[in-house]
Formats: structure tokens, C-alpha cells, sequence
């Protein structure tokens, strides 16, 4: 008996054994590409009656699908392709911790204010005799007096302006420095804590007081108002 004899007994028996599927499908043979550097060769095949494009490995296992839409998918190829460029690292900003000097909280001892003395001129005006005709007895006419009055100086008001603020503080570091200012400068409002020299202490003092930080004047100074 020949061999093509046998292959047919073959298929009978097959047919016999299970149920037989009829279909007027006829699948038509796979496109296949030389294997890649991968090892894995791809193809393509209408075995769902919708050619779509295949993977495998060498020994015909793994197969896998990658593609599925309605398009025939065909002549699959593999190519070689670049190395991915490498992502750009984000420079990094570094934070730079600027040191803030922290005042040291003391208890605020309560100034006893100091009077300002004020310095009162009083010009006496010389009566004018008036002489009255048949009388004997002259008439003085009085004269106003004016009393000139020198207005107080307010601690802290540097710059005399009425409102005490940083550019004060500025302006005691520009004159203990030495250098030119705009502007007058009032040297007993410049001495907050009373020692004789209007210098960085008394600048600091005077922040101190616009920031609301507590700190203390020795006693007998006159207080920071405004």
C-alpha cells in the first residue's frame, strides 16, 4: 500500500473521531521576515480570515498577535533602530538658606517718660505813656506778649517728619557712617538708649519698634512714640 494510502486512511479515521468543521475558507500561506537580532521571526497570517501581522519564537512557539483591526495587516519586516536618546536630567534648583537674625526676646521694662524741657522766650513789650490833656497822670497801653514755644522732639523721629519708620533707622546708619543725606537730622531723636552716640544700636532699636519686637531702653530714656 502506498503512502498516500495510508495519509488518507489517516484522515477518515480523524474525520470519524471528531466532528468535521466545513468552512469555505480557505487560509492562504504566511509572509514570513528572516529572524531578527532578537531571535523571533515574524509573519503574517489570515488564519482568523483577516491577515494580521505575527510573532514567534525560532522553534515555532509563543506565537502571538499584534495587531487586530478590520485592515489586512501584511509584509511585516524588522528593522533596526537607534538607541533611545537619553532623557535630559532636570537641573535640580538648590535652595540657598539665607540666615535671618532671630532677636533675642526680653522682657520689656516699662520707661518712665522724661519730660521734655521746653524753652518758653517771653518778650516784654515797654508800656507807651499816653499823655491825656488836663490830666497829670499818664496811661500805660499794654502791649502783646509773644511767647514763642519750641516744639518737643519726638524719639525716633529722626528725619522730624512725624512718623517714625525705617528710613529713621536709615538715616542714623548714614550719619554714624558719615555719609550725605537728604533731608535734616535731629540728633536728640537719634539717641534712643541715651549713651551719647547715635550708632547701629540706636538704628536697631528703632526696627525693633516698627516690627513689634519687644526690647528694652535703659532707664530715664524717653520712650519710642509712634
Amino acid at each position: 500500500m502506498t503512502r498516500s494510502v495510508f495519509r488518507g486512511v489517516a484522515v477518515l479515521a480523524l474525520a470519524a473521531a471528531s466532528p468535521v468543521v466545513v468552512s469555505a475558507f480557505q487560509p492562504e500561506p504566511a509572509e514570513t521576515a528572516f529572524p531578527g537580532d532578537n531571535g523571533k521571526i515574524v509573519f503574517d497570517s489570515d488564519r482568523d480570515e483577516n491577515r494580521e501581522i505575527y510573532v514567534m519564537n525560532a522553534d515555532g512557539s509563543g506565537q502571538t498577535n499584534l495587531t487586530n483591526n478590520a485592515a489586512g495587516d501584511y509584509s511585516a519586516d524588522w528593522q533596526a533602530m537607534g538607541a533611545a536618546p537619553s532623557p535630559t536630567p532636570t537641573a535640580t534648583p538648590t535652595l540657598t538658606a539665607t540666615a535671618t537674625p532671630t532677636p533675642t526676646a526680653t522682657p520689656t521694662a516699662t520707661a518712665t517718660p522724661t519730660a521734655t524741657s521746653t524753652a518758653t522766650a517771653t518778650a516784654t513789650a515797654t508800656p507807651t505813656a499816653t499823655v491825656t490833656a488836663g490830666s497829670q497822670t499818664p496811661s500805660a497801653t499794654p502791649t502783646d506778649t509773644a511767647t514763642p514755644t519750641t516744639a518737643p522732639v519726638a524719639m525716633g523721629d529722626v528725619d522730624g517728619n512725624g512718623v517714625i519708620g525705617t528710613h529713621d533707622a536709615m538715616a542714623i546708619l548714614m550719619h554714624a557712617a558719615g555719609l550725605p543725606q537728604e533731608g535734616q537730622y535731629i540728633a536728640a531723636a537719634a539717641d534712643i538708649n541715651c549713651d551719647g552716640a547715635a550708632d547701629l544700636h540706636d538704628a536697631l532699636l528703632i526696627l525693633y519698634h516698627i516690627a513689634g519686637v519687644p526690647y528694652v531702653i535703659p532707664e530715664g530714656c524717653a520712650p519710642i512714640i509712634g
